[in-house]
């Protein structure tokens, strides 16, 4: 029998394992891959966010300074549209007991003076001339924030509700000049209550009609502002 003519080896793939793959196809120059593709734009977005970052945190240490200022100015005007004085100092009002700020509570069930501020106003002597207190309570929607000014003489000198969320056209009235002036100048030895409330030697004051929840807030705030600040000018902080 002839002998097999000669045949060229074929060629035998490149064995990893017990699996068999073909060569990696060569590059062709110029040509991008798909990782190319991912990573490219993914460092141009971390790069974007680095220069954003920093821009928002340039302009906040910018302006923070300056907000705080005008938020301490506004506070200072407020403070001295209710109780009109030279200065104001803040009092401690951590350094009075739990009962002392339960007898200035009183028995109101919506008033909290958990989040409470007061300050002593001084005259252009530096006599004691009232005391600011800020004061949350609870009214017919939500929370109240009041400022109330209390003159060195136990009047009232001033309110201002510093932010509310009572009913448009009814409980946010309690704001206005009219429901506020039954208030305004009286002496608080005995206490207010609107009208409807009003029993004994305390002074009635007339509520917003279809508010009377909101007008009893405003009233209960002013009435243990007032025993806050007569607790104080005993000397209580």
């Amino acid at each position: 029998m002839p002998a097999a003519p000669d045949r060229e080896p074929v060629p035998q793939p490149h064995v990893h394992g017990v699996f068999a793959s073909s060569p990696p196809e060569p590059r062709t120059p110029g040509r991008k891959t798909y990782k190319d593709l991912l990573v490219w734009p993914a460092v141009a977005l971390f790069i974007i966010c680095i220069i954003t970052t920093a821009a928002l945190a340039g302009t906040n240490a910018l302006t923070v300074g300056p907000i705080a200022d005008q938020a301490r100015l506004a506070a200072e005007e407020a403070r001295k549209a209710v109780l009109p004085a030279a200065t104001f100092e803040r009092v401690d009002l951590s350094s009075l007991s739990s009962a002392d700020l339960a007898s200035a509570v009183g028995s109101s069930k919506s008033l909290s003076f958990a989040n409470a501020e007061a300050y002593r106003g001084l005259d252009a002597e530096g006599k004691t001339a009232g005391v600011v207190v800020e004061v949350d309570t609870r009214g017919y929607a939500n929370g109240l924030r009041i400022m109330i000014g209390i003159a060195a003489d136990a009047t009232v000198a001033g309110i201002r509700i510093l932010a509310d969320s009572e009913t448009p056209g009814l409980g946010k009235k309690v704001a206005d000049a009219p429901f506020l002036s039954g208030l305004l100048g009286k002496p608080t030895a005995t206490g207010f209550a609107v009208r409807k409330d009003a029993k004994g030697d305390v002074v009635p004051v007339d509520a917003v009609t279809g508010a009377t929840i909101s007008s009893r807030a405003v009233v209960e705030a002013v009435n243990a502002a007032a025993r806050l600040a007569a607790l104080l000018q005993k000397g209580g902080a």
